[in-house]
């Protein structure tokens, strides 16, 4: 493989783990791929949830991502939803989609299963269509959501 493939298939993994879970398993075999050929030797190994900003590491940053997405499903029930199936019937395992119904926009995170208790909203056999939001579509659309649920709370 040449340099400039890897560098293709690392922004790849960054740009796919932005919206899909990267399993520890996942980031394995595909640093194992890169590892596996005589020109990547020299190719740093693929940054996994232990990298550091110097503050956090990646994995603690998705703790906190999940415990703040929980708060707000659980003061906004009426507005989230959760499935362990996507809307095609697919699934990851030991992962379910949370999503919510702004008003200004669908948002969704896959969770792990062990939290799946904690959610306390409205149950789906299976998942709402994906409507292709990005983590950018996401974090407008929550930006937009706070000016709304001021003005619910307000009336």
């Amino acid at each position: 493989m040449n340099n400039e493939l890897v560098k293709d298939l690392k922004e790849w993994v960054v740009i796919y783990s932005s919206s899909h879970p990267l399993t520890e398993q996942m980031v394995k075999e595909f640093n194992e791929i890169l590892s596996s050929h005589e020109h990547d030797k020299a190719v740093e190994p693929l940054v996994d949830g232990n990298t550091s900003d110097g503050y956090h590491t990646f994995n603690e940053l998705y703790e906190h991502r999940i415990a703040l997405y929980l708060v707000l499903c659980n003061i906004f029930p009426d507005k989230f939803w959760k499935s362990k199936k996507h809307e095609d019937g697919s699934s990851f395992d030991g992962w379910f989609i949370l999503g919510g119904d702004l008003g200004t926009g669908n948002i969704s995170y896959h969770l792990p299963i062990s939290k799946w208790d904690i959610a306390e909203c409205r149950e789906l056999p299976l998942g709402k269509k994906w409507d292709g939001h990005t983590a950018a579509d996401v974090v407008e659309r929550l930006s937009r959501y706070h000016h709304i649920a001021s003005e619910e709370k307000d009336s």
